[in-house]
């Protein structure tokens, strides 16, 4: 038995708990990022349902309700430190009202990590392509 609580059930952890982050964008476009510290069951119950292979030609689903994502999705970023095993990222295209509803047990069982808020972390980023094969020392053609 371990001493520590889950975070998800409120139970002491019977194995290694595994350390999960979950972050996103708000409408402001601000970075938000919350951690969670969970039993096997509670993982296996709310994180691994979206941590599935996606074809590279197939279309974006939301994990939850599994309507089509791929023009307009909600991502939810979940970065586990799982026990034995290591680092696992996934990154989960939820449609507008699963993300809602994801993100509100989230905030329920999880603590706001202050320090991450508005940080520049995750996979969003500002940069442009043709700054991306510039630094990679491919010439694009065109005025870039």
């Amino acid at each position: 038995m371990i001493l520590q609580r889950c975070t998800g059930c409120d139970k002491r952890c019977e194995t290694k708990p595994f350390s999960t982050t979950f972050a996103w964008r708000r409408a402001d476009l601000v970075r938000v990022a919350w951690r969670a510290i969970l039993c096997m069951p509670c993982y296996i119950a709310k994180v691994v349902p979206l941590d599935f292979d996606m074809l590279a030609d197939a279309r974006l689903t939301c994990p939850s309700c599994h309507i089509d994502t791929e023009d307009d999705f909600d991502a939810i970023y979940v970065t586990s430190f799982i026990p034995s095993y290591g680092k696992r990222q996934i990154q989960a295209p939820f449609c507008g009202a699963c993300a809602a509803h994801y993100r509100i047990w989230v905030q329920e069982h999880a603590v706001l990590l202050q320090d991450s808020v508005g940080a520049a972390g995750g996979p969003y980023s500002d940069v442009l392509p043709e700054e991306v094969l510039r630094s990679l020392g491919i010439t694009t053609g065109g005025a870039a």
